[in-house]
């Protein structure tokens, strides 16, 4: 979901979040939903049959939602009768109906009801009933979203009915993006489903959770081994789930100070995904799509610490890298000159830039969920190579900056030729050229303002062109006019406004 202007909703997964919502995935969950006898015990023949029922491709991929409606079945089997029932959604509904009127008011909607049992599920269940997001459930649209279900006398409502409702629970944020709802919930559980951190489920996760489960290597997950695990008791030397090694909670983290907020941020970031493409191709490097955003613990400490450290730096030269991240932190993004106003936070781009890039980034490689801090790698190839989100230990994100990187620098922009520099997508290229621009004289910049769109060129210059339309020099803002009338296509909007 985007919102006006270009300004984008993240769901927060801070340190506090994440552990509280981590205990979701628990031996007695999985053993709950595999466990087709009921006798107390997950027996490999169960194993197996309840991977069947996931219906994985040929590649083992299974969906998200489809496992979550599994685990998260006992959630909604109010009565638990092994199996959901509209007894059990009238139930639910009761949960956050505290007055009993048959309707949910905005005042009710995951008020004080949100922590009493049930609260997940019954905002899961809400929000299909309330497909206008108005944060409220009037008894015709609960009678309306009833009767739309189908129940099977047996077998009660299908999972994959459950696995619709989780869809569009998960891809409903939090009117306060700070508040820990339904969609964190659920994005927390698809950070622990994913072992091997590739943004892909597959039936090797699933096999991998369950051996983490099975303390005793057996084939079998036991009542008494789901117990152990959700204690927080496990064998020797294993990591907490997305943790990323032993208790790994806080590690690789920095902490802000002053000091380190008067350093310079040293990430090469791209200014267009656009410009970001086209050097993969052209290098065969990474991908790297980061997320950050404001006030929340691990956002702070990788913007003010890790994306300061020269370290850090040296093993994100291996990428190509893009940011998104939903916050303002300067009135405008250019000066009375045309000038670029940088981001402050992050060095390097203006904010109208991390943006706006943030709905494609979502449309192509965000796999509908919205979360930070992230990293995601993409291969020359579209590959998905590692989505890393709700770490405790910061320093897995260096693992696989390293594991993953290509080994090779962009040109130095210094040792290129001018009609080189214009023809690079490289930010670092584009700030030298404006930098050629802002301390060049008249007849410099006039012919610097001619040259900055051109139809035989990928790579245009409309920040070029922004400063000559306020040089305070006639014949380089008449240049600019004269080159924004020739090549109209090529312009943003705005440009069209300063002339």
């Amino acid at each position: 979901m985007q919102m006006g202007c270009g300004w984008i909703c993240l769901v927060v997964l801070g340190l506090g979040a994440s552990l509280t919502a981590q205990r979701g995935i628990s031996g007695a969950a999985l053993l709950a939903a595999t466990d087709a006898n009921a006798d107390g015990k997950a027996e490999p023949s169960e194993w197996t049959s309840f991977k069947k029922a996931l219906n994985a491709d040929e590649t083992g991929r299974i969906s998200n939602d489809l496992v979550k409606a599994h685990l998260l079945k006992r959630i909604f089997d109010r009565d638990a009768d092994g199996k959901i029932t509209k007894k059990d959604l009238l139930a639910l509904y009761a949960v956050w109906d505290v007055d009993g009127d048959g309707q949910i008011s905005k005042a009710e909607w995951g008020g004080g009801a949100r922590g009493r049992r049930g609260g997940y599920a019954t905002e899961i269940v809400c929000v299909s009933a309330d497909p206008d997001e108005k944060n409220e459930v009037p008894s015709q649209a609960w009678q309306e979203f009833l009767n739309g279900i189908q129940e099977d006398a047996k077998t009660g409502i299908a999972m994959t009915v459950v696995a619709t409702w989780i869809s569009a629970a998960q891809k409903r944020p939090p009117a306060d993006r700070n508040a820990v709802n339904a969609s964190v919930f659920l994005t927390t559980l698809d950070g622990q489903l994913d072992r091997d951190r590739n943004g892909r489920l597959s039936l090797a996760d699933l096999d991998d959770l369950f051996k983490a489960l099975d303390a005793n290597a057996d084939g079998t997950l036991t009542t008494e081994e789901a117990r152990l695990r959700r204690s927080g008791q496990q064998r020797r030397g294993q990591g907490r789930t997305g943790q990323g090694g032993p208790r790994g909670q806080g590690r690789g983290r920095s902490r802000v100070t002053v000091a380190g907020k008067d350093k310079p941020c040293l990430i090469p970031w791209q200014r267009k995904l656009e410009d970001a493409l086209a050097l993969v191709k052209k290098t065969g490097k990474p991908l790297l799509i980061c997320v950050n955003m404001d006030g929340e613990a691990a956002s702070e400490s990788l913007a003010w610490g890790r994306y300061r450290d020269p370290a850090f730096s040296r093993l994100m030269a291996g990428f190509i890298p893009v940011l998104a991240s939903p916050d303002k932190h300067s009135l405008r993004d250019h000066d009375d000159r045309g000038y670029r106003l940088t981001d402050p936070r992050f060095g390097r781009l203006v904010d109208s830039e991390h943006i706006l890039i943030e709905p494609e980034l979502y449309a192509r490689y965000f796999q509908e969920r919205r979360v930070a801090p992230r990293h995601v790698a993409v291969s020359p190839e579209g590959e998905i190579l590692f989505d890393l989100f709700l770490l405790g230990n910061l320093s897995v994100i260096d693992d696989h900056l390293a594991k993953f990187g290509k080994a090779g620098a962009l040109p130095d922009p210094a040792s290129l030729s001018e009609s080189r520099l214009r023809a690079s997508p490289d930010a670092a290229c584009r700030d030298l050229l404006e930098a050629l621009f802002r301390s060049g004289d008249a007849s410099t910049r006039e012919r610097l303002t001619r040259l900055a769109f051109a139809p035989y060129r990928s790579t245009q210059h409309p920040e070029i062109l922004r400063m000559a339309l306020q040089d305070p020099q006639a014949s380089v803002w008449r240049a600019a006019l004269e080159t924004l009338a020739l090549h109209p296509k090529s312009a943003r909007l705005d440009l069209f406004v300063d002339a």
